[in-house]
């Protein structure tokens, strides 16, 4: 219940209520050993510290889903923990080509729904933008689908950015002309 009641007040911009929620499930599991749905407190809780660059909360809560993901052998924990950190890389170090290797050992063998997947490939699209390889990134972000599970706005953010990093792509290639595909 408190992880949907933490998402919903982030989809409404409520961000003090969601981290008050957020940290009150979390401490409440530690103390009963309840451990339902931490993975997902962990990943919203390493996602608005980057979103609000709080570095601290960011490290604190990409440990946990770190440690997580390694006793609960949990596959989805790790691969959003390695993707969070190849989008820090990108978002604020600027290490594009330290990010596109952890992306590139990600899709050489692909481990997850097509939704991991589909975030790598927006990051991988994103580092090679960075690294002014314009046509690259295109061909990245063409391969990107918005699943239809998708509906939160922050996990749809995560998606529709790709059109304004394609439209930066097409304006360095000096490809100017309007055009125009619809979201998935």
């Amino acid at each position: 219940m408190d992880y949907t009641e933490a998402i919903l007040h982030f989809a409404v911009g409520n961000f003090a209520a969601a981290t008050h929620v957020m940290e009150n499930a979390l401490i409440f599991s530690k103390k009963h050993r309840i451990f339902y749905r931490a993975d997902d407190l962990y990943r919203i809780g390493a996602g608005q510290a980057m979103m609000f660059s709080d570095k601290e909360k960011r490290e604190l809560y990409l440990r946990k889903l770190k440690q997580y993901g390694d006793f609960a052998e949990d596959i989805l924990s790790i691969l959003v923990h390695d993707l969070l950190i190849a989008m820090a890389l990108i978002a604020e170090n600027k290490e594009y080509a330290k990010a596109i290797e952890i992306i590139d050992h990600y899709l050489a063998d692909p481990q997850e729904e097509e939704v991991v997947e589909s975030l790598y490939r927006m990051e991988k699209g994103k580092a090679l933008y960075g690294l002014g390889e314009f046509t690259e990134a295109i061909h990245e972000f063409k391969k990107v689908e918005t699943p239809a599970t998708t509906h939160h706005p922050f996990d749809l953010s995560l998606f529709y950015v790709r059109y304004s990093y394609k439209a930066l792509c097409y304006c360095e290639l000096g490809e100017r002309k309007m055009r125009f595909n619809p979201p998935n």
